[in-house]
């Protein structure tokens, strides 16, 4: 058993630290079953796909699957919209509600976890200045004496953090929902067609469920390019905050090239 790098307590109920998917699958596993150790039941990760960190996720679902997994991607350096800040906060207080001990983690547990820490801490009634004070005086206990955050954006992002009204609330979680929903059906969609995909008219199997297979034998439920493309074009607009064609262009390569946001790793 190892903790992971840089971690220390927050509070009862919370750990905060750094990524830990890296080096050897051994050292991993010992993270993790440090994380069952001190009764972790759900992950928050900051962490975002521009950082490239290879995913731990299959690892933790194997060996831990009692552990719930939410990412909530803030590329380094950078600052969080007002509405994601509000949604990785509400699922903290979430978690605290139902006695669901967290571990918390960016990259490397300072900047965008130190934010996310420092606003958690203004929820409950600090003022910023004192916020970032406690954050500091909870690391140092750890032995952690590199000061968090670290940007001057993301404190001047802690300084200047204020909760949404009720009603500005409920616009977001409206729009939330909207899109949640419209990229979850067409992503149903795409997994329930692939197995008529580019058959001609008296090929077709009637469909009334995933199936998988086609003519890519894809796994049940597994989608094609159409769900991909979707997916970058996504994730580039969440973290570029407008449309970028050249983000998107790099994301469409990365596909290409790497399988980025295919199901299986396969480019179809």
């Amino acid at each position: 058993m190892q903790a992971p790098p840089a971690s220390f307590r927050v509070e009862p109920g919370i750990w905060a630290g750094s990524y830990f998917g890296a080096g050897v699958t051994d050292q991993t596993e010992a993270h993790i079953a440090w994380l069952t150790q001190q009764g972790i039941g759900c992950i928050i990760d900051l962490s975002s796909p521009d950082d490239q960190l290879p995913s731990y996720h299959a690892l933790l679902t194997n060996i831990a699957p009692h552990i719930q997994y939410r990412n909530y991607p803030i590329r380094d350096g950078i600052v969080p919209s007002p509405a994601l800040m509000v949604a990785i906060l509400d699922q903290i207080a979430w978690c605290t509600h139902n006695e669901i001990t967290l571990y918390i983690h960016c990259w490397g547990g300072v900047g965008r976890t130190g934010t996310v820490i420092a606003c958690w801490f203004m929820r409950a009634g600090h003022t910023a200045r004192a916020a970032i004070r406690l954050l500091n005086e909870r690391r140092k206990v750890a032995g952690l004496r590199r000061e968090s955050p670290d940007f001057h954006a993301q404190i001047d992002f802690v300084e200047q953090w204020v909760e949404p009204d009720a009603e500005t609330r409920a616009v977001w979680l409206r729009w939330r929902d909207i899109f949640r929903g419209g990229i979850l059906g067409a992503a149903l969609g795409n997994a329930i067609g692939v197995t008529n995909d580019m058959r001609s008219a008296n090929q077709l199997t009637r469909l009334d469920d995933m199936q998988g297979g086609g003519i890519f034998s894809i796994a049940k439920g597994g989608w094609t390019d159409e769900t991909a493309m979707m997916l970058c074009v996504t994730e580039s607009l969440i973290h570029m905050r407008r449309f970028d064609a050249r983000d998107v262009a790099d994301r469409f390569l990365r596909w290409w090239r790497e399988g980025y946001c295919t199901c299986s790793g396969r480019v179809y």
